[in-house]
């Protein structure tokens, strides 16, 4: 490989700060086709993760929410064989492919981000992946939105090489991040309507299932997300009829059509988007706090016949008084900041082989976690990096990640997500 192509992905690693969505929390007490059939069952209570090979202490700031949230985990997974037994479903072990997230923008156009696909992708099949999530945002394929025909152009491009990998495709409708710290989109919802949202959706979303034909296609997801980033407020009745508006009349080429939630919306919404028609229910799972939705979900989605997916998934590492505070973009930017951190390795692989683990236990057929590069790399805490700003410390990592993807150097999260995967195989 060139130096100057090396060069190049080290470039776009700056670009990909972009990528980031933070989630809107409201704290709560805690005819489709069949169902995914049993195939040959992994053992998942022999599942374990990797430890990074060489332990990095945890700052005396975070031991406490360390020690916390690893012992919610290992709470949640004592108590799986005890609260399920059901038999093990398939799970494709699945990642979002980061490089292709609408909040990039016009820099999905260049050549050189396609290149990056391709190293991201050679780096998430090596550890035995064998599913994608795509994120495209509203509105970025509506009829009037800039350079349209070039977000379409690139996408297309995009599942063709998919298809030539032969991986499963999930493709996601969701909210951008325009005018802020995490997305380089400027957009202008000023004057949306419901009304409008609907009809400019239901066209996107068939143009996608026409010219993409993915796999999978949720088209609508994270309704507080919605709200903060869009302005768009809908009760759980109001967010079911926008989907049924959206499945009527569309023609499915073959795809399955799901929707969901964040397991920290209330659960009336999932409740409400069972009641359509619907393939499957999508589920994103970042607070550990409501992690036992997670099961809920999959009662709801049982007991109405429908798919389950798991399209984003990642520990948040959040205090008890981070809660109140995620509504604002400078303490969310801090917040999430801590993730590139490599102190929080051993606890994300913890998290990912409890995620795997569930899913085969509840019937969630296709997971997908969010923040896939920390599946090749993190930073050292350090008094030179504590300090840094959201996008600094995003661009560090993200540096790191791809010089560790050309290097074929997964990290401890990603060889525990490796074993995961030939689990599956």
């Amino acid at each position: 490989m060139s130096r100057l192509f090396l060069l190049s992905l080290l470039i776009l690693a700056l670009v990909l700060t972009a990528c980031f969505q933070p989630k809107a929390f409201s704290p709560a007490p805690s005819t489709t086709p069949p169902p995914a059939q049993p195939q040959d069952k992994p053992n998942t209570s022999a599942f374990t993760e990797v430890p990074a090979a060489a332990a990095h202490p945890v700052p005396s700031e975070y031991q406490a929410m360390y020690a916390d949230l690893m012992q919610k985990l290992t709470d949640f997974d004592s108590n799986l064989d005890k609260r399920k037994t059901s038999s093990t479903s398939r799970v494709t072990i699945a990642a979002e492919l980061l490089t292709a997230n609408s909040n990039i923008g016009e820099n999905l156009f260049t050549d050189t981000n396609f290149q990056a696909n391709r190293v991201y992708l050679d780096a998430l099949q090596a550890i035995n992946i064998t599913g994608v999530q795509v994120s495209i945002m509203y509105p970025l394929l509506t009829t009037d939105f800039p350079n349209q025909q070039k977000y379409l152009a690139f996408y297309k491009k995009l599942m063709q090489e998919l298809r030539l990998r032969k991986l499963t495709v999930l493709v996601k409708v969701g909210n951008p991040f325009a005018n802020s710290v995490y997305s380089d989109l400027t957009i202008s919802f000023d004057g949306l309507t419901l009304e409008k949202y609907r009809s400019e959706k239901k066209a996107m979303v068939q143009l996608i299932a026409r010219e993409l034909k993915p796999d999978y296609l949720t088209v609508c997801n994270e309704p507080n997300t919605e709200k903060m980033t869009m302005g768009i407020l809908q009760t759980p009745a109001q967010y079911a009829a926008t989907t049924q508006y959206i499945l009527e009349g569309l023609d499915r080429f073959g795809i399955l059509i799901g929707g969901g939630a964040g397991t920290w919306d209330d659960l009336a919404y999932m409740k409400a988007l069972a009641d359509t028609g619907l393939d499957y229910l999508d589920a994103h799972i970042y607070p550990l706090e409501f992690l036992p939705r997670f099961i809920d979900i999959s009662d709801i989605a049982h007991a109405n016949n429908k798919r389950l997916v798991v399209g984003e998934a990642w520990v948040y590492k959040l205090s008890s008084n981070d809660y109140g505070r995620l509504g604002d973009v400078a303490a969310t930017s801090r917040i999430y900041g801590r993730d590139v951190f490599s102190f929080w390795e051993p606890l994300d692989s913890k998290f990912l082989t409890v995620l795997i683990r569930m899913a085969g236990i509840y019937g969630y057929e296709f997971v997908s976690p969010f923040w896939t590069n920390y599946l090749y790399g993190y930073i050292d805490y350090s008094d030179a990096t504590k300090g840094l700003a959201y996008r600094q410390l995003r661009q560090e990592s993200n540096l790191v990640s791809y010089l560790n993807m050309l290097q074929g150097k997964p990290s401890g999260s990603g060889l525990t997500y490796k074993k995961l995967g030939q689990q599956y195989q």
